[in-house]
């Protein structure tokens, strides 16, 4: 007999780091509002290139971030359960910096207010 697995809706709740050099390969975490596990077909799209999710935890996952065309900018990202034939349809916006061949780049912290003010350290290697 086949067997048919039905599971619970996600959504996105953030991605981390929000961004990488244009060259791709940093790997980012995304936090997820539902359960995902190690039977599912995990896949994150950046704009419109699909790349394999690893399982982080119960509700997160890890991405590579594929490589970008080098003048950067903000993309899309979504999170597919199965393989890429279904999409959450919750973005996250993800941007790829311009001109940067970085080895490691880290945000501290990775998030503030919308109001803004918030003074922000910038790590990598270039």
């Amino acid at each position: 007999y086949m067997m048919f697995r039905y599971h619970d809706r996600i959504s996105l709740l953030s991605i981390n780091p929000r961004m990488s050099p244009s060259v791709g390969g940093v790997t980012t975490t995304i936090s997820l509002d539902g359960l995902v596990d190690e039977d599912m077909d995990l896949a994150c799209k950046f704009n419109t290139t699909v790349v394999e999710a690893e399982l982080s935890s119960s509700s997160s996952i890890a991405c590579v971030v594929p490589a970008a065309h080098a003048d950067g900018g903000r993309t899309l990202v979504d999170v597919s359960t199965n393989g890429g034939v279904d999409w959450t349809g919750a973005e996250l916006a993800f941007f790829y910096l311009p001109g940067q061949h970085s080895e490691t780049m880290r945000l501290t912290p990775s998030h503030g207010p919308i109001s803004g003010g918030t003074t922000v350290r910038v790590e990598g290697i270039a």
